[in-house]
C-alpha cells in the first residue's frame, strides 16, 4: 500500500489493470529506476514514525520484509537506515539489536543494567561492535552499587571512557534495604579507579542513608566533561513525605562548568544552594527549579530576593524557568525580580508561576521593569502585576503564556496598557481563566490581536459545561488579522461565531475549537474551506446531521491534512458508514483521522481501524 500510495505521488495515476499495476510497481520502485537516495529519505522517515513507539519489534517486521528485496535495495537502501536511541533492557532487546545493527545503524544506545546478566553468551559480541562503532551509551540504573561498577570495569573497559554521555541513577528503598560501599568505585588492591566523562547526569534521589553516599560518587565524574546535572527527589505517595533536606549539595559545588542545572525538591528550600551554583558556573545557559512544599496549615512563601542576587550579574543565563507548588511570594521577592529583569540583558526566557494563591504586595513597588530582551515570557497574572507591569516597550518578546489561577486582576486597562508595549508578541495563550474573569481575558484578547503580530492565540476557560459564548468580537478580528493557529476551549461557540473563523482566511491554517453549534451556512463553510490544514473540532452534542457533514466533508474538502472531530453521533446513521468509508478511501488530502471509534458499529469499526492503517498508517 505504501508503494502504491508513493507511485501515485511520484507518477500520478496510470490507466493499467491489477496485474500491470504490480509490474510497473516492481519496475519503478525495485530496480533502481528511482534514484535510492529518494528511497533512503523516504524509508528513513517511516522508520522514524514506526520507532517513536520504543518497540523493537515493530523494527524487527520492517527488516524482515525489506531484507527480501533486490541485492541492490538491500545493500544500499535498507543498510542505510538511521536511528536515533535504541534501548538494551533485557536479552531480548539485546538479541534483536544484534540482529538489526546488520541494516539499521543507531546513534545511541540506552543500557539498563539492572536486567542484563553479564555472563550472557551475546555480550562479547556486543563489546566488539562497541569497540569498532563507538557508539554514544546511557544508563539508566537503580542503585549506584557493585553490579553498575562490575558493568563499566570488567564489561564496558575501553569502551565507556570515551562513549558513555548519559548516566540516570533511580534508587529508592524498594530495589535496596542496605546500600553497598561506594569505595569500590575507587583504587583498591591494584585496581584502577572508575572514572566517567560524562556530560549528563541526572540523580532520582532519596532522603535515606543512601543519600550520604553521594559525594564519593560524584567524584567518580570527571568535572570537566560534565554538562547537565539534574537533581530531583522522588514523589511517590507509597513512600511518604520525602525532602532532599539531608542530601549533601555540597557535593556538587566542584562543577564549575555546567550548561544546565535543574534541581526539583518537595519540602526543602534551595535557593541559596542554587545561587550558589549559578554564580560558580559561569557558562550556564538555563536553570530549572521547581519547589513543592506540603505544610499543612498557614501558606509557606518562598523568598527568592538573595537568589535574585546572586544571578543578578550572570554572563550567559539564558532561560530561567522558576515553579512553585503550594507556596506563595512575599514582597522583597518582587523588588528583587524587578531589579534583576531591568539589570540584566542576557536572560531570554523567563517562567515564573505557582499554583498556591500568591501573597500580594502590601505596597506598589516603586517602578515597574525596564527590558528591552526577554524573548518568552510564562507567569500568572497576580505576578506580572505584583511586579507593576512592564514600563518600557520590548520588541524582542515574542511569547507571553498567562496561567490564571484564583487570584485578584487589576483594571484591564492596565494590562491594555502593557500589552502595546510588545508590538512584535506572535504568541499568546492565557490559560484556566475562572468565569468571573472573562471580561479581563476578553480585552486582553483583544488588544493583542489588535496592537501586536499575533501568530497564534489560545484562550481557555475553566467552565467546560459551554455555558459561556466565545465573544464575537474575538472572532470578528480573528477574520480580519493574520493568525495562523487559533485555539478556544471551555467556551459555547455559536454558528456566528465560528463562522469568521471557519471561513476562508488567507492565514489561518490550523483550528482547535471546542462547543461548536453548527449550521449548514458553517457546515458549507468548512467544507469549502481552502486553507485550513489542520482542523481540531467538536460540536455541541444535540446538534444532528454531524455525519452528513462529515461526509461531504471528506468527499469535497482537498486542503485537510489532518481532521479530529469529537462528539460524532452514529445511532440511526448506519446507512452513512459505508458511503464515509469510501470517501476515506478516496480522498487525496488527507494524512491523520481520528473521530470517536468506540460509537461505531462493530463491523464498520474494524473496516475503519482496517482503513486507517493502510491509509494512515495509524
Amino acid at each position: 500500500m505504501f508503494f502504491k500510495n508513493l507511485k501515485k505521488t511520484l507518477f500520478g495515476e496510470t490507466n493499467v489493470n491489477k496485474r500491470d499495476d504490480i509490474k510497473v510497481v516492481e519496475i519503478q520502485y525495485f530496480t533502481g529506476q528511482l534514484p535510492n537516495i529518494i528511497l533512503i529519505k523516504i524509508l528513513n522517515m517511516v522508520l522514524e514514525d514506526l520507532n517513536w513507539k520504543s518497540d523493537y519489534t515493530i523494527l524487527r517486521c520492517f527488516v524482515e520484509k525489506f531484507k527480501y528485496m533486490n541485492k541492490n535495495i538491500r545493500d544500499n537502501v535498507i543498510t542505510k537506515m538511521k536511528l536515533g536511541r535504541y534501548g538494551i533492557y533485557d536479552k531480548s532487546s539485546l538479541n534483536w539489536y544484534l540482529k538489526l545493527i546488520k541494516y539499521i545503524s543507531f546513534s545511541e544506545i540506552s543500557f539498563n543494567p539492572n536486567f542484563l546478566d553479564l555472563s550472557d553468551p551475546l555480550l562479547p559480541q556486543l563489546k566488539e561492535h562497541l569497540l569498532q562503532e563507538k557508539k554514544m551509551l546511557s544508563f539508566n540504573t537503580s542503585g549506584i552499587e557493585s553490579g553498575f561498577r562490575d558493568w563499566l570495569i570488567n564489561y564496558l573497559d575501553g569502551v565507556y571512557q570515551d562513549t558513555i554521555h548519559s548516566l540516570m541513577v533511580y534508587y529508592t528503598p524498594l530495589h535496596s534495604q542496605t546500600p553497598k560501599d561506594l569505595g569500590i568505585f575507587f583504587e583498591k588492591d591494584g585496581e584502577k579507579p572508575l572514572r566517567l566523562n560524562i556530560d549528563a547526569l541526572e540523580l532520582y534521589v532519596e532522603n535515606s542513608p543512601f543519600s550520604t553516599h553521594y559525594p564519593a560518587f560524584m567524584e567518580i565524574i570527571n568535572q570537566d566533561t560534565l554538562r547537565t546535572l539534574s537533581i530531583r527527589d522522588i514523589d511517590t505517595n507509597y513512600l511518604g513525605e520525602i525532602s532532599l533536606k539531608d542530601f549533601p549539595f555540597t557535593s556538587i559545588s566542584r562543577f564549575s562548568k555546567l550548561h544546565i542545572l535543574k534541581i526539583s525538591v518537595t519540602n526543602t528550600v534551595l535557593t541559596k544552594v542554587t545561587g550558589e551554583m549559578v554564580k560558580q558556573n559561569q557558562l550556564l545557559k538555563e536553570v530549572h527549579l521547581s519547589h513543592t512544599l506540603r505544610y499543612n496549615g498557614n501558606q509557606i512563601s518562598i523568598d527568592f530576593s538573595e537568589f535574585l542576587g546572586d544571578i543578578r550579574d550572570h554572563p550567559s543565563l539564558q532561560l530561567l524557568d522558576i515553579r512553585l507548588r503550594g507556596c506563595g511570594i512575599p514582597n522583597s521577592s518582587y523588588e528583587a525580580m524587578i531589579d534583576y529583569l531591568s539589570h540584566n540583558k542576557v536572560l531570554e526566557s523567563l517562567t515564573f508561576i505557582t499554583n498556591a494563591d500568591v501573597i500580594g504586595v502590601t505596597h506598589s513597588p516603586n517602578r515597574s521593569i525596564q527590558n528591552t530582551t526577554l524573548r518568552y515570557l510564562e507567569t500568572i497574572p497576580s505576578i506580572l502585576q505584583n511586579l507593576n507591569f512592564w514600563g518600557c516597550e520590548n520588541p524582542l518578546l515574542k511569547e507571553l503564556h498567562l496561567t490564571s489561577y484564583s487570584c485578584t486582576l487589576s483594571h484591564p486597562n492596565q494590562w491594555k496598557n502593557m500589552i502595546k508595549l510588545f508590538p512584535n508578541l506572535s504568541k499568546l495563550s492565557i490559560l484556566e481563566v475562572p468565569d468571573d474573569y472573562l471580561m479581563w481575558m476578553s480585552h486582553v484578547t483583544i488588544e493583542s490581536i489588535q496592537s501586536c503580530k499575533l501568530k497564534e492565540l489560545i484562550i481557555h476557560i475553566n467552565d467546560h459545561q459551554y455555558f459561556i459564548d466565545l465573544p464575537l468580537q474575538i472572532c470578528k478580528l480573528i477574520g480580519e488579522s493574520k493568525i495562523e493557529y487559533f485555539n478556544a476551549e471551555g467556551f459555547n461557540i455559536p454558528a456566528k461565531s465560528a463562522l469568521p473563523i471557519l471561513q476562508d482566511h488567507p492565514t489561518l491554517k490550523a483550528v482547535k475549537l471546542y462547543g461548536v453549534i453548527l449550521d449548514d451556512q458553517l457546515a458549507d463553510s468548512i467544507i469549502n474551506n481552502k486553507v485550513i490544514e489542520d482542523l481540531h473540532i467538536s460540536f455541541y452534542y444535540e446538534i444532528k446531521d454531524h455525519l452528513k457533514f462529515f461526509c461531504n466533508l471528506l468527499t469535497n474538502n482537498q486542503t485537510l491534512r489532518y481532521l479530529i472531530l469529537y462528539n460524532l453521533i452514529f445511532e440511526k446513521k448506519e446507512s452513512l458508514l459505508p458511503t464515509i468509508l469510501d470517501a476515506i478511501k478516496y480522498n487525496q488530502s488527507l494524512k491523520y483521522l481520528d473521530i470517536p471509534e468506540t460509537r461505531l458499529p462493530p463491523l464498520f469499526k474494524k473496516q475503519f481501524q482496517q482503513l486507517c492503517k493502510e491509509k494512515f498508517f495509524q
